[in-house]
């Protein structure tokens, strides 16, 4: 599909790309239900660690995509779980709005775990709620529905 198969360097830029991101930049959030969806987050590198910031946005639903269509093409199957993961990530985040419009910008937090994710309202509710950025549609379902 890329290039028509003649040159090997986009499949070793995925394979070099997608397991960084899969280290760092891919992360489950803490959401009710345990449901296990993934997002595209935001990293800080500092000299002895990365950090990802759980930041989740709606311009990184294209990545579950890119990542199924990449898993098709390069024989990856694997990874074609991880992007269906990143897919549920976004249709998790449009269901859970009241207005069925996902934020612009929304904060969550990150699970050292992948495989479990225990939701704990005391540190998860107060973030959901209240860390959309002013411009996100956060505002809009407040105004359409009230404070959740």
């Amino acid at each position: 599909m890329l290039l028509g198969g003649l040159s090997e360097q986009p499949k070793k830029m995925y394979e070099t790309a997608i397991e960084v991101a899969k280290k760092h930049l891919f992360f489950r959030p803490m959401v009710p239900k345990e449901a296990d969806i993934l997002f595209s987050g935001n990293v800080k590198v500092y000299p002895d660690s990365v950090i990802n910031d759980g930041q989740g946005q709606h311009l990184a639903c294209f990545v579950g995509g890119m990542v199924g269509i990449a898993s098709k093409i390069f024989d990856r199957p694997d990874d074609l779980v991880t992007a269906r993961k990143l897919v549920d990530g976004c249709i998790w985040a449009y269901e859970s709005m009241r207005s069925g419009i996902m934020p612009e910008v929304f904060q969550t937090v990150v699970c050292g775990n992948t495989t479990s994710c225990p939701y704990d309202e005391k540190v998860s509710r107060p973030l959901n709620l209240s860390h959309f950025h002013a411009n996100s549609f956060h505002k809009l379902n407040q105004i359409l529905y009230g404070s959740k």
